[in-house]
């Protein structure tokens, strides 16, 4: 079983925090690190994959990954797969194209940013 930890730009800092838990009973989620409470952007909540790259970097929901030179966004898929990870093709466009499943992971992928904070590496 992967453990459950969360992160969410802060909304005061504006800056991405890590916690192990996540209060979403109100109107602003809150992420819980070490006691400490922060409010975060909703939009912007990615759970942790259980997996982690090539140099031990934990790897998120909404993290852009590089594998062999391809470029990836992590995605939660539900659809058929059982909350599987999918790794989503992003060309030079923007767009995503067809998807792998974590069947896919090696540990030969980087982290090089996530969808909140690296929108270049999107394309747009």
């Amino acid at each position: 079983m992967r453990e459950m930890k969360f992160r969410g730009i802060d909304l005061k800092t504006g800056k991405m925090v890590y916690g192990g838990g996540i209060d979403t009973d109100r109107d602003t989620p809150v992420i819980i690190s070490q006691g400490s409470r922060y409010f975060v952007d909703v939009k912007t909540i990615g759970q942790y994959t259980g997996l982690k790259d090539k140099s031990g970097v934990e790897i998120y929901e909404g993290d852009i990954v590089n594998l062999h030179g391809a470029i990836y966004e992590i995605k939660h898929c539900e659809a058929g797969h059982s909350g599987v990870m999918a790794f989503h093709p992003i060309d030079k466009a923007g767009e995503h194209e067809n998807h792998y499943y974590g069947e896919f992971y090696n540990e030969s992928s980087e982290v090089i940013g996530n969808i909140h904070e690296s929108s270049e590496l999107l394309g747009e």
